[in-house]
């Protein structure tokens, strides 16, 4: 039996209008509790957001971390779903660095830095994706799973040596539902690349080895910067049938049931993880970047 959760507190901003077409899809029959790394740019901007999910249709508790920058929204609302409307919200309610008064502005974390050399203000709202788990009685789990793209003509071998990206699945419901989160950069700007699931996770000869597409799973429009983004409920697809076999991001025209991989394909292997994808850290140890900063590839 699911545990019993307190009615979610009332904020005191003027919710946000959300457009039907952002909240069409159905809710899902398992709780979902979504992970993202929020960062405001004013207090009434926070007040805003949170009234506007509050009010949201199968949302049963929003819980915002104004310390740690972290947002949980727990009901049956798809993480997709959420993220489109947090990316809406958001738009609807930022203020311009200019425009901004000291009243309103909210205090930077110790460490924080202030506005970049672009002139964006790191103040400045900002949402990112960081993962989902099922709520499920008795800790029930259907699964997760994790892997990390790389490209590889060119390439002496491919273990962390052309990094493009990385992939976070979590299985949502016993039919097989997986949480897909993608996110690559690196690619040409402003062309269309699908992604395919295929039989082998065999990458010794890069994507020669990988075997023929058996599963279509959608669509990526790469923008300016070179860089896509893809989260989606897929049906269908159990995590437990994903594990050892590679994920691809290929041009579109190249993802075909039955074909092989592209020689500019991006691949990699499907593992299994740890499911809840609360990773807390602010500073990646590695680079000595932001989590802000790191949502955007090093160049």
């Amino acid at each position: 039996m699911l545990a019993q959760h307190s009615p979610a507190p009332s904020w005191s901003g003027a919710p946000v209008a959300v457009p039907a077409p952002l909240t069409a899809t159905a809710p899902l029959a398992a709780v979902i509790r979504t992970h993202f790394a929020l960062r405001f740019q004013s207090r009434s901007q926070s007040n805003a957001v949170l009234a506007t999910l509050q009010q949201l249709p199968h949302i049963r508790a929003v819980r915002y971390d104004a310390a740690r920058e972290t947002l949980a929204v727990e009901g049956h609302t798809a993480p997709s779903v959420l993220l489109r409307v947090l990316s809406h919200i958001v738009t609807q309610t930022t203020i311009h660095p200019s425009a901004a008064s000291s009243s309103t502005a909210l205090p930077l974390p110790p460490g924080v830095p202030g506005p970049d050399a672009a002139g964006t203000a790191a103040g400045s709202a900002a949402v990112i994706f960081r993962g989902a788990q099922v709520l499920g009685p008795d800790g029930a789990s259907f699964g997760a799973a994790t892997c990390i793209f790389e490209a590889f003509p060119g390439a002496e071998g491919w273990a962390q040596h052309n990094n493009r990206g990385l992939a976070r699945l979590v299985g949502l419901d016993a039919a097989g539902t997986t949480l897909v989160d993608l996110s690559v950069h690196g690619l040409p700007p402003h062309t269309p690349w699908g992604i395919a699931l295929h039989a082998y996770g065999n990458l010794a000869d890069g994507v020669a080895s990988i075997g023929p597409a058996q599963r279509l799973i959608g669509a990526l429009e790469v923008d300016a910067r070179g860089e896509a983004a893809f989260v989606a409920e897929v049906a269908g697809l159990p995590v437990s049938e994903l594990i050892g076999r590679s994920l691809v991001v290929a041009p579109l025209a190249a993802c075909e049931l039955g074909r092989p991989a592209a020689p500019d394909a991006l691949a990699a292997v499907v593992a299994r993880s740890a499911g809840a994808f609360e990773n807390e850290k602010k500073v990646c140890s590695c680079s000595g970047r932001t989590l802000w900063q790191e949502s955007r590839p090093m160049m």
